[in-house]
């Protein structure tokens, strides 16, 4: 059973690895995020991982849509809501079509003589902290239609590696949403000790955005609220 959590230690511990045992049921750790980090290098292991990914799906996603959603022309019409959630981003429920992974996007097909487009605001939470911290550096790289994350890796990392980039756009999002050392640890994976050194430098470059953040923390404190660009 690839699902099972008992078997898969099994074989795992026979194999040579250590295994991790809950103290209270003396049931093994086997959740996806511990077989990612501990058992990457197994390829039963991996498939296992693959095997309950596919499964939440399965029960999560497409049966709900199935047995819930179908509209009496055999059609979902998801609902779309524009002042719902706090970020200001449209979103959708009943089903949440947004929330589809890359691996479900081609079960949605529009009528016939009918399309579907997907429109993708860019960096639009970066494009708003530049503008509402006034931090003329991040400010000229939208100006200039620089990629901020590029940018960022560029004085961070000192280059444009794929993967460099990709750790950079998470500390770009971290900032904006009140992130610190221990979100990049979380996100991607970078030693604590390491992302203080990355935010360090993001700071440095974009002195302005710390100066924002310190200042909205301060003013919440002191009056127990926060102000839009509206009021």
């Amino acid at each position: 059973n690839p699902g099972s959590g008992k078997q898969l230690a099994a074989i795992l511990q026979s194999r040579g690895y250590y295994i991790h045992y809950k103290k209270e049921t003396g049931n093994p750790v086997m959740n996806n995020e511990t077989i990612q980090m501990l058992y990457a290098d197994d390829p039963l292991a991996q498939l296992s991982s693959m095997y309950k990914k596919k499964r939440v799906l399965l029960s999560n996603t497409l049966k709900p849509i199935k047995d819930k959603f179908l509209g009496i022309d055999g059609r979902v019409h998801s609902r779309f809501h524009q002042n719902l959630v706090s970020t200001g981003r449209l979103s959708s429920s009943k089903p949440n079509s947004m929330n589809l992974t890359e691996s479900l996007r081609d079960i949605i097909i529009p009528a016939e003589g009918r399309v579907i487009e997907d429109w993708d605001l860019s960096q639009i939470e970066l494009r708003v902290l530049a503008y509402i911290a006034q931090d003329t550096t991040m400010m000229k790289i939208f100006e200039e239609g620089g990629d901020i994350h590029e940018e960022t890796s560029d004085f961070i990392f000192g280059d444009h590696d794929p993967g460099h980039r990709r750790t950079s756009k998470d500390i770009n999002f971290a900032i904006v949403y009140g992130g610190d050392a221990y979100t990049l640890y979380e996100k991607s994976r970078v030693p604590l000790e390491v992302g203080e050194v990355y935010i360090e430098r993001y700071f440095q470059k974009f002195p302005n955005i710390r100066r924002w953040i310190e200042d909205t923390r301060k003013f919440a404190h002191e009056n127990g609220y926060t102000q839009t660009l509206l009021g």
